[in-house]
Order: structure tokens, then sequence, then C-alpha cells
């Protein structure tokens, strides 16, 4: 494992973790790891699903770009009449500024999409290793991780919470074993995780239709009004 060169967000993690288990104490981590690979081939896809739709948008963007440069050249040689300068500066720092403002924010949607929806999952299987361990109680359940998944799980994982909340009070309660859960409390993971998948890829859509509105769009007519103007001054 340590040769293992790759890495990829938090199923690296949980994978080595499982692993450690497997080696010190001989625990089937066949159901974990098929989840796993379920989770992932989900992962992949929406990655997939989104890198198409960013490389998509900047062509997109470029597109718009070059019809709106190219229309201001044809107009000039037509004409014979000069865009104001200030003019071809505002666009062109709009096109730029659109661009930058979508890469910026499509990444900060998928980071922020990540950090909120995996922490959970990793606190539930942190429980679930050290329980295999056979750690003591106070070690298994640590109070900072119970009270981060308490006040910080995200709202589309209410039911994944009250599951694994459930779990740990039958565990610390009545020494039923983590494991038992494990399962159940898997699948409604990626269930709620395939959902905001969509979810996610709705909002880059949506981010990149406020960016051509916003920074494309609007220079066709900057640039009318700035070569009518020119021509009745003229």
């Amino acid at each position: 494992m340590k040769e293992l060169d790759c890495d990829y967000k938090i199923y690296s993690k949980i994978f080595r973790e499982a692993i450690k288990v497997k080696f010190k104490l001989g625990v089937d981590i066949k159901p974990l790891i098929k989840s796993l690979k379920q989770g992932l081939i989900k992962d992949i896809q929406f990655q997939k699903k989104f890198e198409d739709l960013v490389r998509g948008t900047q062509l997109q963007m470029l597109a718009m770009a070059f019809i709106i440069w190219g229309f201001i050249f044809l107009f000039e040689f037509i004409t014979k009449v000069r865009a104001n300068h200030e003019t071809l500066i505002l666009i062109g720092t709009l096109n730029i500024l659109g661009l930058f403002i979508y890469f910026v924010l499509q990444k900060k949607l998928l980071h922020t999409f990540g950090k909120t929806m995996e922490k959970p999952l990793f606190v539930f299987l942190n429980c679930l290793f050290r329980s295999q361990i056979g750690l003591s109680m106070s070690d298994v359940i640590l109070e900072e991780e119970f009270d981060a998944l308490e006040n910080h799980c995200p709202k589309p994982l209410i039911n994944f919470r009250a599951l694994v909340k459930n779990s740990l009070s039958q565990y610390q309660n009545f020494s039923r074993p983590i494991s038992n859960s494990q399962e159940e409390i898997i699948e409604e993971y990626w269930f709620v995780m395939g959902q905001q998948f969509e979810k996610t890829l709705k909002k880059v859509k949506f981010l990149q239709f406020t960016v051509g509105v916003i920074f494309y769009i609007p220079c066709y007519f900057l640039f009318l009004a700035s070569f009518l103007s020119t021509v009745v001054i003229n």
C-alpha cells in the first residue's frame, strides 16, 4: 500500500484504513469494498460529466468571444468606422473576467460539495474501524467526531446521520456491533450522493448560463451602442 502512488478524494484513505483493519484482525472487508466500488463508480461518472460540462462551457465561452470579436472586425472592415477603444477594452475585460469567474466558482462548488459530503462518511467509518480493532467504547466514539456529525452534517444527509447515531447508540448501550448496520448506512449515503451529484451539475449549468448572460451577451449591445454613437458623431 505504501508503494501505491494514487489518491482519489476520500476513497484512497478509506481503502487504506480498511486494509489496516483487515491485516490486524482478519475482518471481512468485502462488503465495504463492494460498497466503495459502487460509490466510486458513481463518483467517477459524476466527475466525467462535470469535466465534460466544464470543457463544453470553456469552448462555448471561447466561441462567443470569437463571434463577438469577429463581429467587431467585420463591422469595422465593412463600414471603415473604428470602434471606441474604451469600449473594446471593456468588452475584452468582460470576456476575460467572465471566464475567470466561471473557473473560480465552479472549482469552489466542487470543493464545497466534496468537503461537506465526505466528512460524515469518514466519521462513521472511523467509528466502524475503531470498533473492529477492539478499542474501548470511549475511543471508538470520539466526542469531537460525534459533535461534528451532529452539528456540521449537511441537510441532505439527515437520514444518514440518524442511522449513524442509532448505530452508535446501539453499540454504546447494548454492545451491538456497528458493522451490523454498515450496509444500510452506506447504501443510504450513496443514494443521497447520487442525488447531490445531479444537483451540483445543475448548479454548474446555471453558473454557465449566468456568466454568459452577464459577461458575454451584453458585449454585443455595448459594441452596437458604441458603433452607432461613433457613426452619429461622424
